[in-house]
């Protein structure tokens, strides 16, 4: 990384400072209440730290990681405690479930270090700003795509690499 911020506490700041002015600018953008602010400012948060997903040392790799690990756990858990479905105990469809999971997080071990991108390759682009913005949209409408904007944005100018493609 160039420029001042370094780090992901350097991203992290320069998305609170979006977040701030986005509650001065168009405070009617931000969700009311505790819980409707608290999530927009993680997704602004968060989204600071994915440009960096390109780079395997990265604290929003590391933070993903460790998020899908804990996923695979609870669903082998969940499984094996049977705490949220109805269906019988069966021997084979769980051990199968199992055995599933496990696969599907090593594809993501394996993919995630042979199959990423140069750093500061197409994660810091404006297009990748765009597509991710837009795909929050569609999964949680105009507020948290707005966040998602915002915190990604604040990434790559405190990078200061705004570059179209």
């Amino acid at each position: 990384m160039t420029g001042d911020f370094t780090n992901y506490i350097g991203h992290l700041t320069v998305a609170f400072i979006f977040f701030v002015l986005t509650l001065f600018i168009y405070p009617s953008i931000v969700p009311e209440g505790i819980v409707g602010v608290s999530i927009f400012l993680l997704t602004v948060l968060g989204s600071a730290l994915v440009p960096d997903l390109d780079h395997h040392k990265s604290k929003g790799t590391q933070l993903l990681d460790k998020i899908i690990l804990i996923y695979v756990i609870f669903m082998c858990a969940n499984w094996f405690f049977n705490l949220q479905s109805k269906f019988t105990f069966s021997l084979d469809k769980g051990l199968f479930f199992v055995i599933s999971v496990i696969v599907l997080y090593l594809a993501w071990i394996g993919f995630s270090n042979m199959a990423r991108p140069k750093h500061r390759g197409i994660t810091h682009t404006i297009v990748s700003l765009v597509v991710y913005s837009v795909l929050l949209f569609y999964l949680f409408g105009l507020s948290l795509a707005v966040a998602a904007f915002l915190g990604y944005l604040s990434h790559l100018v405190a990078d200061r690499h705004l570059k179209l493609i």
